[in-house]
């Protein structure tokens, strides 16, 4: 996945969310905050389901707001769920960017150790785009871009145990 140091290191990106647009009217739709009512579930973990795409029925008004269609309505066994397996997809992400990471890192010390034994040549290309951003589209990576996709990934990690814990506490 991130290859090997010298190489291009292509590490996982962010994902961009998309809702549907609602286009008839004629479509049963509930507020999040009845959903919430009804699943037993706080609002937020539902827009964070609905965020990562994990919550089917999910549509957008067309003033922005976000709308879960009536026949859509997960059960909270459903939402717990889905929730765990989220919890899974994004913890088997951070550990894949973590491996970009240690590639990252490595690829870095080889430079630094070139540059000990050689003080006369070009230092090398990843010690010298170290600071550099590369938001994962070009195919490269940096040190920078990859501990930036960890501290992401991580930080899902973290909402999504954090979501798990609540929802099983409101029980």
């Amino acid at each position: 996945m991130c290859g090997t140091p010298g190489e291009s290191h292509a590490c996982p990106s962010v994902r961009v969310s998309r809702v549907e647009t609602v286009a008839d009217e004629q479509v049963a739709t509930l507020k999040l905050s009845e959903v919430a009512k009804l699943c037993g579930v706080s609002i937020e973990v539902l827009r964070r389901l609905i965020d990562d795409e994990a919550l089917d029925g999910a549509v957008r008004s067309n003033g922005g707001h976000v709308y879960l269609r009536e026949d859509a309505v997960p059960t909270w066994q459903q939402v717990v769920d889905i929730l765990e397996t989220q919890f899974a997809v994004h913890t088997r992400e951070a550990q894949a960017v973590l491996q970009c990471v240690q590639v990252e890192i490595e690829a870095v010390t080889n430079d630094l150790a070139e540059a000990l034994e050689n003080p006369h040549d070009r230092l090398g290309d990843d010690l010298m785009a170290f600071r550099s951003y590369s938001g994962g589209g070009s195919g490269q990576s940096t040190l920078s871009s990859a501990l930036f996709r960890m501290e992401q990934a991580v930080w899902d990690v973290r909402l999504y145990s954090d979501a798990l814990r609540q929802t099983r506490r409101a029980v």
